[in-house]
C-alpha cells in the first residue's frame, strides 16, 4: 500500500471540509465485504473485515462533496481505496446515493499488489436521531481499481456512526 497516497487523500479530504464545519458530515464505521481480482472474481473472492471513513461538506441542497476511505482486510490480504465522492440525499427520505473516483491499492488474492485509478458507486440510509446531530448510517459500496496487469474489485457493506 502506498501510504503517501492514502495520507495525501485524507489530508485533502479534511482540508476541503474544514472551513464549513456547520455543513460537515463525518462517518466512521465497519462491516464486511468480499474482494476479487481479474484472476479471482467476486463470486469466488475472499471475505473479510471492512473499515470505512467519510468526510463530506454540503454545498448545494441535498448534495455533498468530500473524501472517503474504504479498507478491506483478511489475514495478509488487503484492499484500500481513497476516493473523492459526490453524495446526494433523496429529499424527504434517509436514502443517499454516491459516486466517486480515486485510487485503489491492494493484494486481494496473494498474487501480488495491484495499484491504479478507482471508481466507487455506493448507497446508504441514515437513521436519524430526533433533535441530535448524529445518525446511524447503513452503507454499501462497490469499488473497482484498474491496473495494466489486472483489476481489483470490492463490494462492502456495514454500519457507521455519522456526525452531521
Amino acid at each position: 500500500m502506498n501510504n503517501r497516497i492514502l495520507i495525501l487523500g485524507a489530508v485533502l479530504a479534511v482540508g476541503s471540509v474544514a472551513p464549513l464545519r456547520a455543513q460537515t458530515r463525518l462517518s466512521i464505521g465497519g462491516g464486511a465485504g468480499v474482494v476479487g481480482s481479474t484472476e479471482s472474481s467476486l463470486s469466488d473472492g475472499s471475505r473479510g473485515r471492512v473499515i470505512m471513513a467519510q468526510l463530506l461538506r454540503g454545498g448545494l441542497p441535498f448534495v455533498a462533496v468530500g473524501g472517503e476511505f474504504n479498507r478491506w482486510s483478511r489475514d495478509s490480504l488487503s484492499a484500500n481505496f481513497v476516493t473523492g465522492v459526490v453524495q446526494a440525499h433523496i429529499p424527504l427520505t434517509g436514502f443517499l446515493l454516491k459516486a466517486g473516483i480515486g485510487y485503489g491499492s491492494g493484494n486481494p488474492d496473494g498474487l501480488g499488489k495491484i495499484n491504479g485509478p478507482a471508481l466507487e458507486l455506493g448507497a446508504g440510509y441514515d437513521f436519524t436521531i430526533p433533535a441530535a446531530p448524529i445518525a446511524i448510517t447503513l452503507f454499501g459500496n462497490g469499488l473497482l481499481a484498474h491496473a495494466s496487469s489486472r483489476s481489483l474489485q470490492t463490494v462492502v457493506a456495514g454500519v457507521a456512526l455519522t456526525l452531521r
